[in-house]
């Protein structure tokens, strides 16, 4: 081969050959050449060494480019930091923009709730004040109220409860016109308004000669001085009441109503950490044999947010978990309306809480109306307090019905049967057939119990082949919804209804889980209104058609609007009896004697209610040749309240 084709290695300096014999050191940098050893500014020593040692060199040529490439990196990086910082600047300049926006708007939407609030509790006033004017306005003026050729409206005209009994009757084609015509009319809306079912203190019922000659005068110093009556069923040993000044003298008027042993500790003005340091001190020594009223939180509205309150009441429900505790609600600040939407908001977070735990009940002290309290607004007034010992002593009475439910109907001749699964041991008391007449196909027929509402929920609420009837108004946003007779029982066992558990128009349905269903009839507008017959049979219709639908097999409901809305016994014995014999249910109508100043079972004493709502039954029903099979006798024994006892 010739020497054109021998590889040659120019020099990085002198691009000369470099020969194999020659003195040559190679740059490990970027060129990648060989570089003469005479071309190069180094000595002797050190070509040696880096040819001894096989060490990487670099020409000056790569080392300054490798300079110029990291100032540029740099300046780069250099560049790229401040473009962050800028851009960072910025976002948190955003940031702020927008947290002040959302600040803005959460101010304007408080604003804006109150305000909703305020137009709402308006509405209400003005709802009311318009039906009002309406009932008057109807109502044919007498001389007193038309003097000088002036119409003078006096929508606060009372009428005594004698006037009231004399006019108990109201006919079957119910409306507004029929009743604005009674003369008790005027004053029906304040006193359903104002009425609560309570159980102590029993008052003989007002009535005229004519309806009741053996009937005497109510002894007004017994009323005025009840005598004290001992809880039945396993006396609660020691009752303790905390509270602040709304439970002032509250201890005496409760200790007037019961033997056990009622101390209190009021703490004036103190917020509900106050009063729950004095609770903490006395729960500790207190068992299930013992009961606790704790009432606070009136004080702590205007400086305390509602979470901070819920979770004190929260502490107080976990650590009395050894003993009954009576929970009560905030009470209603008339002397500042604006605290209405919170009061009312915690009301209902309060009465979630209490229904999740079998050791409180709730003491629902807001339903009170205004003229129990002072006239400036913010405690009770004497009247008050009574009410309030009354709720008290009620609440005490169902603590023991959990550990004997027939506890506080210990005197009493009629009990509850017990209900099986399939509910076929649960026989009629109808006076038209007696307890061992039964057709071959075990036809289910309409039973009468004299009991309280809250037992027969009690034993019968996990049953899910039973449903549970009552009636109610239609206004469900109304705090006074449900404040009265047997749908506070309603209400407290199974919470208030919500808009969205409407399934008719005049119908709403609740379900517990598996267990029970509850039809509440929706009769009427407002709850100071009196029930049509049209919207009465309207309801009563779709709650048979649903009934059907959802296949239940027992209906207990109590007698439905002939308690408070003057309902007549004959068209409920008719509707009941057309209810039972299209569905081929067991009814039960559950009946209690409540104690109350009102004007109940359209002017009846209860045991004459009763009797009188067996015969209605008995006229609309239709007897069938029946054949006997073989019924349990003991258990109809047991019942107590077949006709023939009656």
């Amino acid at each position: 081969m010739g020497k054109e084709s021998q590889i040659k290695f120019p020099c990085g300096i002198c691009a000369k050959n470099i020969s194999k014999s020659a003195k040559a050191i190679f740059c490990s940098g970027n060129c990648s050449k060989w570089h003469h050893f005479k071309c190069l500014d180094i000595d002797v020593d050190e070509f040696n060494h880096i040819r001894d040692e096989k060490l990487e060199w670099e020409c000056d040529k790569c080392k300054e480019n490798l300079n110029e490439q990291s100032n540029n990196l740099t300046q780069e990086n250099g560049l790229t930091d401040i473009e962050l910082k800028t851009e960072i600047e910025n976002l948190n300049c955003v940031i702020d923009t927008f947290g002040k926006d959302l600040n803005e708007a959460n101010s304007e939407n408080k604003i804006l709730n109150s305000r909703v609030l305020k137009l709402q509790e308006l509405v209400l006033e003005r709802e009311e004040e318009i039906v009002k004017l309406k009932m008057e306005l109807d109502r044919p003026l007498s001389k007193s109220d038309n003097k000088g050729g002036r119409t003078s409206l006096d929508l606060n005209r009372t009428v005594r409860p004698l006037r009231q009994a004399k006019t108990f009757s109201l006919p079957l084609s119910n409306s507004f016109d029929a009743l604005s015509q009674a003369p008790f009319e005027n004053n029906s809306s304040r006193d359903e308004e104002h009425n609560f079912s309570l159980k102590e203190n029993v008052f003989p019922p007002l009535l005229t000669p004519k309806q009741h000659p053996r009937s005497a005068k109510p002894n007004q110093k017994s009323q005025r001085h009840p005598k004290k009556k001992s809880l039945s069923g396993p006396l609660l040993k020691k009752i303790i009441i905390c509270s602040d000044s709304h439970g002032r003298d509250l201890s005496y008027y409760v200790q007037r109503r019961t033997t056990v042993t009622v101390t209190s500790s009021v703490l004036s003005g103190a917020r509900l950490c106050d009063v729950g340091r004095e609770f903490v001190c006395k729960v500790g020594s207190l068992k299930k044999c013992d009961a606790i009223v704790l009432i606070g939180g009136c004080n702590d509205l205007e400086t305390r947010s509602g979470v901070m309150i819920l979770e004190d009441f929260k502490e107080k429900i976990q650590i009395s978990v050894n003993t009954n505790l009576i929970l009560s609600t905030i009470p209603l600040r008339h002397d500042k309306p604006e605290l209405a939407g919170k009061v009312t908001y915690l009301n209902e977070k309060i009465e979630n809480l209490a229904r999740s735990h079998e050791h409180v009940r709730t003491l629902p002290v807001h339903l009170l109306p205004r003229d129990l309290y002072t006239q400036h607004g913010l405690h009770f007034n004497k009247r008050g307090k009574e009410n309030i010992s009354r709720m008290i002593v009620e609440e005490l009475r169902c603590f023991q019905s959990q550990y004997r439910p027939d506890a506080e109907n210990k005197n009493q001749d009629l009990t509850l049967p017990t209900m099986t699964n399939d509910l076929s041991t649960l026989v009629t008391s109808s006076p038209n057939v007696q307890p061992s007449n039964f057709d071959t196909a075990g036809k289910p027929l309409i039973n009468i119990v004299e009991e309280d509402m809250k037992n027969v929920i009690y034993k019968f609420h996990k049953n899910p082949s039973v449903a549970f009837s009552h009636t109610i108004s239609a206004d469900l946003h109304d705090n006074r919804n449900m404040s009265a007779g047997v749908a506070v029982t309603f209400r407290k066992a199974f919470g208030r209804l919500l808009q969205s558990q409407f399934i008719n128009s005049n119908l709403t349905y609740q379900k517990v889980e598996n267990g029970a269903a509850v039809y509440s009839l929706v009769t009427k507008p407002r709850y100071f209104m009196k029930p049509t017959v049209e919207d009465y049979d309207r309801a009563f219709t779709q709650l048979k058609q649903d009934f059907q639908t959802k296949g239940f097999r027992s209906l207990i409901c109590s007698a439905m609007g002939c308690v408070r809305d003057h309902i007549q016994l004959e068209h409920f014995a008719s509707k009941i009896e057309d209810f039972q014999r299209s569905t081929q249910a067991n009814v039960t109508i559950v009946s209690y004697n409540q104690e109350s100043f009102r004007y109940l079972w359209n002017g009846l004493s209860h045991n004459e209610f009763v009797v009188k709502l067996k015969a209605s039954i008995a006229k609309h029903s239709k007897p069938s040749i029946v054949q006997p099979t073989n019924v349990n006798i003991d258990f109809l024994l047991s019942t107590k309240s077949h006709v023939n006892k009656s």
